[in-house]
Order: C-alpha cells, then structure tokens, then sequence
C-alpha cells in the first residue's frame, strides 16, 4: 500500500480560532496529487465536507435518529475541542459485525440498495476477525508526520483556501437632526427710558407749559435714543 497523507481542516464562523465550528473538510494527498473526497451520490444530500446542514440531511436521507443535532452539532464541538483532546489512533478488528459498516454492507438485514447500506467494494466476510487474525497476525502501519497549525500551513503545497472572514454589516449613518430655529432676539427696551419707547415718553410729558413740555421731551430724547418710536 501507497503512504498517504490523511489532513482535516477545522473551520470556524469567523476564520480565528476562537471562532464557532461551522464545518469539517477532509482530503488526501498521495503521489503528489490531492484527492477531495467524492461529492456525495445519494437523493436529498449534497456536498463532501461536514456541516450541521449536511450532517442533518444525511440523517433525513438514511431515516436515522438526528442525535447530532440534538447535541449541539458543529457548534458543541468546537466547544469540546477548545478545552482539548487527545488524538487515539489504534489498530483493531471488528469481532461483532467485521467492520462491514466502514467498507461493506453496513447492516446485512436490509437491502443492500437500501441508502446509505453500502459502504464500500468488500465483501460482507472480508473483515471477519478470525481470518484475519489468521492470515495477518503481524499486521501494522506507521504514522509519521503528524502536524498541527493554520488552515494551509501543514502542507503548503495543496493549501485548502482559508475561509475569508464574514463581510462586517455596514452601520447607517444617522441622520443629522437639524437644529431647531434660533427664535428672533425681541427688541431690548431701555432699563432708563421711561414707558419702555421714545413714543410713550413723549406722550407721558405733561402740557403745562412749552418750557416744562420741551424739557421732557429732552429727556425722553437723552433717554430713549435707543428705543424704536413706536407709532
């Protein structure tokens, strides 16, 4: 068998670690090529990565029990992953049902065209324990190169595009609210000026006589030279 490397990408709302998890990626590179994972071929289900929309509809598409989503999906997680786990990689044999359910028939009980019941090429008695016991008892692989980092960096030579951030929502710019109208200055009227008018002075100087009228008028003249005769 032909080493390969196996990589996931974990990609957030937000493209920062600290972002919610909204979807899971994985692919291949073997013999310098990159291999995608197939786009899924069964009726009501699209796409070849994780998400909370495909992992729902991958349920509805086999008439499984949507516990995924009932647990939190994606989002619950990305939680879990923050506060760490430790990567088990093991190798085993399935005495149960022979590992049909990765790439076989996964339940002998239903038709095999039944959605989502064939697995994959082998035959439903390839993986039963005994055999392989039996003919492979020294069987073994290697793991090297494990690495962790950004989106992109574990193997620059088939970066996977980093998410580009969501587009941040324009604020409005209010409308400036135009200024009330500065009402008119009312006219002052002279503290001194008699009846508050050059008009009404005048009019409060007594007649008894021209030389005792003229000198009212005067005053009212001295007085209210600032006032607005008012007619």
């Amino acid at each position: 068998m032909e080493p390969f490397t196996f990589v996931t990408s974990f990609i957030t709302d937000d493209g920062t670690e600290s972002g919610n998890l909204v979807e899971i990626k994985q692919w291949y590179v073997q013999d310098g090529k990159r291999i995608d994972q197939p786009n899924a071929n069964v009726p009501g289900l699209t796409g070849n990565s994780q998400t909370d929309e495909y992992c729902a509809a991958q349920k509805k598409a086999f008439g499984d029990d949507d516990d995924f989503t009932r647990k939190g999906g994606l989002k619950r997680m990305g939680a879990a992953l923050q506060r760490g786990m430790v990567l088990t990689i093991s190798l085993w044999d399935d005495i149960a049902v022979k590992m049909n359910w990765l790439d076989s028939i996964g339940d002998e009980s239903l038709p095999e065209d039944a959605p989502g019941n064939r697995r994959g090429p082998c035959d439903v008695n390839a993986g039963d324990a005994a055999t392989l016991r039996e003919k492979h008892p020294d069987a073994s692989y290697t793991l090297s190169n494990l690495k962790v980092g950004n989106i992109g960096t574990t193997n620059p030579q088939f970066p996977d595009p980093s998410p580009s951030p969501p587009t941040p929502t324009p604020t409005p710019t209010p409308t400036p609210t135009p200024p009330s109208p500065t009402p008119p200055a009312p006219t002052p009227s002279p503290s001194d000026c008699p009846g508050g008018s050059l008009s009404a002075c005048i009019a409060e100087c007594p007649e008894l006589s021209d030389d005792v009228y003229k000198m009212c008028v005067s005053v009212c003249l001295d007085r209210c030279s600032s006032a607005v005769v008012q007619v």
